[in-house]
């Protein structure tokens, strides 16, 4: 799954979902077990004020880093939410320890 895809979601009555319910595509396939999702907000004052600062600061490894670490890149560039309505993007944990931030694009 690439950065460029994208969730499609409706708006949803219901303001507060903690945890979206998931489905596993294969439950044969190890690859698709999802074991935690947890909603996030783009965070503009970190986006555009933290991470340039810390980029220059240390020669930019710093970037070099939230491209290689979405660990690094969640808590650097999002913040969470409980409100789905509020969310931009969604963290996706597999059952291999492999993650994915997926933008979300609403529909309306």
């Amino acid at each position: 799954m690439s950065n460029e895809q994208e969730i499609l979601i409706a708006r949803d009555p219901l303001p507060l979902i903690k945890h979206p319910k998931v489905e596993d595509f294969d439950e044969k396939e190890e690859a698709t077990k999802i074991i935690k999702t947890t909603l996030l907000i783009a965070s503009n004052t970190k986006r555009y004020v933290l991470v340039p600062l810390l980029a220059l600061c240390t020669a930019f490894i710093f970037l070099l880093v939230l491209q290689w670490s979405r660990k690094a890149r969640k808590s650097m560039l999002y913040s969470e939410t409980d409100e789905i309505n509020s969310a931009t993007h969604i963290l996706i944990e597999g059952k291999d320890g492999n993650t994915e931030i997926v933008s979300l694009r609403r529909i309306h």
